[in-house]
């Protein structure tokens, strides 16, 4: 219950910085958050890099004296232990899905551009009828 509340208050205060850096005069302050959040979806993404490790057995007699008298190395038991193959299909829905939360945020952007434009047009409209 905690924590659901904590997320809750983290995300409003996101949304609330992004309100504000959007209604800053320099355009590139309201897109600092989107740009974040698309970076770390990248590094989410393709941060699992295709590995396949392998186990070799080998066997060896060793004597009393330390050396070894006989080696061997079954190809046969080697075992793929990790295998994280990205499909296209996964890198998509993972890009999308974290990227949903960047579609509010550019709207965020968005509107509160729009508004500020809007405003600063009335505001030259107004000066000019007064001259």
């Amino acid at each position: 219950m905690v924590r659901a509340i904590i997320g809750v208050i983290i995300i409003i205060a996101i949304i609330r910085l992004q309100i504000f850096l959007s209604k800053k005069d320099n355009k590139l302050f309201g897109l600092i958050i989107p740009i974040v959040i698309f970076a770390s979806s990248l590094i989410f993404t393709f941060g699992f890099i295709p590995t396949h490790n392998k186990i070799e057995t080998t066997q060896s007699v060793m004597t009393e004296t330390g050396e070894v008298v006989e080696s061997s190395s079954d190809k046969k038991t080697s075992v793929a232990l990790v295998d994280h193959s990205l499909t296209t299909t996964s890198i998509v829905y993972t890009i999308v899905s974290i990227n949903a939360v960047n579609f509010v945020m550019l709207g965020i952007y968005f509107y509160c551009r729009h508004k500020k434009n809007t405003h600063i047009e009335l505001k030259r409209m107004k000066a000019n009828e007064l001259f």
